[in-house]
């Protein structure tokens, strides 16, 4: 498994309690999974190179594959989804980052079109990453003025997140070898990558969540094993 942070005892502690809090919940009938709606965000390459590993007899040379530039061509894919599926996305403009101003503009979009595509839903569980924008004052203000509730989430938790275990390794996987000359051809691409995904494999990304907590609690907050 690929470990993105050394953690201290504090962030495993930090981990357990928020695993077992929601563990609890969903064990007694207060979480619903169906409700949650999870968002994150990911850098798309232009190019994407995939180094493979081949065998060569002694003396051969090895197949020439072009290493990435120190700064690849990128751009920022914001994305919002639940067991129903894409609820919202969006790429930031070239030179774009993420404040709490930006992100608060996003949340109206993407209430907006929970208003459009999820009127039956009456409760929102929103699960999300702790980055700044995320967590600061401004953002916490627009998420009470809209309602939703938020899901208990601990730092340094990728293994814990639908969109970095499930929906952007899937992403990854589908764009690994394809390079893109333009913003619309890579947008098209990532468009095709959602309408190709089966309606199960949103539901799964979710499903896997209390068995995560369970992991969770059983290494004791550390990271665990993930096949």
């Amino acid at each position: 498994m690929w470990v993105p942070h050394r953690l201290s005892e504090l962030n495993k502690g930090t981990r357990f309690v928020a695993a077992a809090g929601n563990l609890e919940r969903y064990e007694n009938g207060d979480l619903n999974l169906d409700l949650v709606l999870t968002q994150d965000e990911k850098w798309v390459l232009y190019v994407n190179v995939v180094r493979k590993r081949e065998w060569r007899r002694r003396g051969e040379n090895a197949t020439p594959t072009a290493k990435p530039g120190l700064h690849p061509k990128k751009i920022l894919l914001s994305f919002w989804w639940d067991t129903e599926g894409p609820v919202h996305w969006e790429m930031l403009r070239q030179g774009q980052t993420i404040t709490a101003e930006v992100y608060c503009q996003q949340l109206d979009r993407v209430a907006a079109a929970l208003a459009q595509k999820r009127p039956h839903r009456q409760h929102q569980i929103f699960l999300q990453d702790n980055a700044r924008p995320h967590t600061a004052r401004l953002t916490q203000r627009k998420l009470a003025q809209l309602g939703w509730e938020v899901l208990d989430h601990p730092p340094y938790s990728p293994d814990l997140a639908p969109s970095d275990y499930k929906a952007f390794r899937s992403l990854q996987n589908w764009l690994n070898g394809k390079e893109f000359a333009t913003e619309e051809e890579l947008r098209q691409s990532v468009q095709e990558w959602m309408d190709s995904r089966p309606a199960g494999f949103w539901v799964m990304g979710f499903v896997d969540l209390p068995e995560r907590w369970r992991k969770v609690i059983e290494y004791e907050g550390d990271y665990f094993p993930d096949d």
